[in-house]
């Protein structure tokens, strides 16, 4: 058995392709995202919660930060249409 069966990356390998062909490039984004925000969220939890739901909350983070951004730009665009 492969060593590296088990780490996150090959987790979501093996996620990424059970996904259907046009939600694949979400998941990548979402690998993307997530590495990006994982440092900070490793450093908190380290012990409490296993390395792929650290994995997949700093995905989940990193998105909900990018909605609320979002929903910001929307509301002022709102308001100087109306």
């Amino acid at each position: 058995m492969d060593p590296n069966y088990h780490s996150p990356a090959a987790i979501f390998g093996r996620f990424r392709r059970t996904l259907l062909t046009d939600d694949q490039p979400f998941a990548d984004i979402l690998l993307a995202r997530s590495n990006e925000r994982l440092p900070e969220i490793q450093a908190e939890f380290e012990g409490d919660l296993m390395e792929y739901e650290m994995f997949l909350l700093a995905g989940l983070l990193a998105n909900m930060q990018l909605i609320e951004k979002l929903k910001e730009k929307i509301r002022v665009l709102s308001e100087k249409i109306g």
